[in-house]
């Protein structure tokens, strides 16, 4: 069952290495969120963080995370995976998008009282959306997105948001208003460097209505398998966050778009999470290796020719509802 679920997470990110990176766009939204088929009508905030990147003219690919926020019942996020075409108007000014795809979600919802606990409630949406940008200066451009979620046996939703983006791409960028240039034309960056060693600290959020929280730490070595391909071998401690004490081994590949020499590179990883919880044994039993799949938004910034930093938010995503965020920023070396 974890096996599909981290499948279904790999499949659309591997078809989307497949393609020619003709433009990669970088954006930060945030706004609100409502549920209209709620009653009453419940509303919250929401947070997106999009890739986007070009396969053809007017056809892009999008992988975004996307924060539903906090209503009665349900602490809603996830990954949407959506293809869009570009409305072919002639303007120099705005540009517009039409989005669709799946949002596979994660929903913290509580169990019935007595029970303090909660449930991590696991599933697949189509996703709508409409999106607008316009450039602002260089290589940084604004972005506006409206997104409805409807699943058939989850809540609905609608969602605007409002945010900045960067265009990623060798050279110093183009003059604003000049916007089909702007988002077309970019490549990645190819380095020399082959492998790379990080180690983390940070923290770890466990995924339940209190949210309960540890300091933890990991390692990483990176390898480069294609331009826009890595792949990493990680071991993490979630730290003891009282309700499990999980450590163990990550097996990644990611999607990478690289700026200015591999300066900046930002990433999107998804694979297998090899973990002991010694929270979940039972009494006498010795230790037992369990698996759950790991989902990774990345960036990292390239200090010199060897050292750079890199922060990395990792989703655990379990069986067992105690699916987890692992926040971790580090130093690495470049060889």
């Amino acid at each position: 069952m974890q096996l599909r679920s981290t499948l279904r997470l790999l499949v659309p990110i591997l078809l989307a290495t497949g393609a020619a990176l003709r433009a990669q766009e970088f954006s930060l939204l945030a706004g609100g969120m409502n549920t209209p088929d709620a009653s009453p009508l419940h509303s919250s905030y929401a947070w997106q963080i999009d890739y986007r990147h070009g396969l053809v003219q007017n056809l892009e690919l999008s992988i975004a995370w996307v924060n539903e926020g906090h209503v009665s019942g349900h602490h809603r996020d996830g990954n949407a995976y959506e293809l869009w075409y570009r409305l072919p108007f002639n303007t120099n000014v705005i540009r517009l998008s039409l989005g669709a795809g799946a949002y596979y979600y994660y929903d913290t919802q509580p169990l019935p009282p007595p029970s303090t606990d909660s449930l991590n409630l696991h599933g697949v949406a189509p996703i709508l959306s409409l999106s607008a940008e316009g450039a602002i200066y260089d290589r940084w451009f604004w972005r506006i997105i409206f997104n409805r979620v409807n699943p058939s046996a989850a809540i609905k939703t609608n969602t605007a948001l409002f945010g900045l983006g960067y265009w990623l791409g060798p050279g110093p960028g183009l003059p604003m208003g000049n916007l089909p240039g702007l988002f077309e034309g970019a490549r990645a960056g190819v380095g020399e460097a082959k492998n790379e060693f990080t180690v983390f600290g940070g923290w770890s959020v466990v995924n339940t209505l209190f949210s309960q929280g540890s300091a933890a730490c990991g390692a990483e070595y990176r390898r480069d398998l294609l331009p826009n391909l890595d792949a990493t071998i990680s071991y993490f401690y979630e730290g003891d966050p009282h309700i499990v004490r999980r450590g163990g081994v990550g097996l990644q590949l990611w999607p990478v778009a690289k700026s200015f020499g591999d300066h900046f590179v930002v990433g999107f990883g998804a694979g297998t999470y090899i973990y002991i919880d010694r929270k979940h044994q039972r009494p006498g039993q010795n230790a037992q290796a369990a698996v759950a799949g790991l989902v990774s938004p990345m960036v990292s910034y390239r200090l010199n020719d060897g050292w750079f930093v890199r922060l990395v938010w990792n989703r655990v995503i379990t069986t067992y509802s105690r699916d987890s965020d692992i926040w971790l920023v580090g130093i690495g070396y470049r060889l």
